[in-house]
């Protein structure tokens, strides 16, 4: 959670903003005032703020996932269920992705957002790079000139799983990082899913080639 003012001067109300508001509209909880200026305030200061908690020990076999500023609350409720399905030790959620601590999380994750360990991080890029320190291999799920279908993509573990924002995808910086890209095959017209179910077929994939 951060502080900040309501802009309007007349108001001047300090409040507190948790991390998954700071994808959305912001307004005053006593006025009901808004305004870019306030959201670009919002983001500003999760993107500079505190790191977050530490993160816990990584085992030899650890499945990680990292979040990039995923806009949508129910995916990343789906993702924490698919997670707790799967056996993922560890969800790293980045920028403005939802936390377990926003209301509506439950509502898809159905009770693994409470058991499934996670920690905030700031940027994608950073936490894609405390992850490499600590031996994890980067794949992530993207459609780029370097990437394999997941079904023919083998990798031991321990490993981390990069999902992008709904729109934008997995960021440049993430993706220079990620030694490997992977990308669902699709029979289709659309070349793309849906956030959570990608990346539950590629998870899914990944755990059942090791």
């Amino acid at each position: 959670m951060i502080t900040v003012t309501c802009p309007d001067p007349a108001c001047s109300l300090d409040f507190e903003v948790g991390h998954g508001q700071a994808w959305r509209r912001v307004s005053c909880p006593a006025c009901g005032a808004e305004g870019a200026a306030i959201l670009a305030e919002v983001r500003r200061r999760f993107r500079t703020g505190d790191p977050g908690s530490a993160l816990p020990q990584m085992r030899d076999n650890s499945v990680v996932v990292v979040l990039e500023d995923l806009r949508s609350v129910h995916n990343v409720g789906s993702i924490l269920r698919t997670c707790d399905a799967f056996g993922a030790d560890l969800v790293v959620m980045t920028g403005v992705t939802a936390t377990p601590e926003h209301p509506k999380i439950a509502r898809t994750a159905l009770g693994a957002e409470q058991v499934v360990p996670w920690v905030w991080r700031a940027d994608a890029p950073s936490a894609v790079g405390e992850l490499q320190e600590l031996g994890i291999e980067i794949v992530a799920l993207e459609r780029t000139d370097k990437a394999v279908p997941i079904t023919e993509l083998h990798i031991g573990l321990p490993f981390a799983l990069v999902i992008g924002n709904e729109v934008a995808g997995v960021s440049g910086p993430v993706l220079a990082k990620a030694s490997r890209h992977a990308a669902i095959p699709m029979l289709g017209s659309k070349s793309s899913l849906n956030a959570s179910v990608a990346f539950a077929v590629a998870l899914w994939q990944l755990r059942s080639g090791l």
